[in-house]
């Protein structure tokens, strides 16, 4: 047992974020980028799957780890849910739906919204979040997989929900070539 901080963990943090690494890279994901933050006391990695990024966070001292995988909806895409959906009944439908379209029972959810008198707080982003605890003896590497692709599967009917619902051709397009370029090499 290591003694961090307040806590006995069987594995070092050092450790599991070796692990974690050799995880990614065995299964061909891309590390995009690693940091430790010390104002915050964080170890992070961003991490891409096709053209899916997801982020890993783990809290200094503590014994769980997030995936996260974050969207907000561009400036283009802000202005025409604001056209469409502000002042009308419509938006806690549409906050209903989007809300209803990427909930599981694995992931979290919160929702990022823009609080512009226009607005009328509709929903213009999100981030999905997963949590892991591989400091545990009952920890295996099937549980960050698990939500690695929770993360990502629903962080993508929610970048569909957008699409659609912005009835944007261009989002519609960029979002099926990223759903079908995140598949590549998967099932080889």
């Amino acid at each position: 047992m290591v003694q961090y901080r307040d806590m006995q963990f069987p594995k070092t943090p050092n450790k599991v974020h070796e692990e974690i690494r050799e995880f990614l890279n065995e299964t061909g994901r891309e590390i995009i980028e690693e940091k430790e933050k010390e104002q915050n006391n964080q170890w992070i990695l961003k991490v891409k799957q096709g053209v899916s990024k997801v982020k890993i966070l783990h809290p200094t001292g503590k014994d769980y780890i997030y995936i996260i995988f974050e969207y907000e909806v561009d400036e283009v895409g802000q202005k025409l849910l604001i056209d469409t959906y502000s002042g009308t009944n419509n938006v806690v439908d549409f906050n209903y739906d989007l809300v209803y379209a990427i909930t599981s029972p694995h992931v979290s959810i919160s929702f990022r919204r823009l609080s512009t008198p226009r607005s009328d707080y509709i929903y213009m982003g999100f981030d999905i979040a997963a949590k892991v605890f591989p400091f545990e003896e009952s920890y295996s590497i099937q549980y960050l997989e698990d939500a690695i692709q929770n993360v990502i599967n629903a962080g993508r009917l929610g970048i569909y929900f957008f699409a659609v619902r912005l009835k944007s051709y261009r989002e519609a397009i960029k979002l099926l070539e990223m759903l079908d370029s995140s598949f590549d090499g998967m099932f080889i």
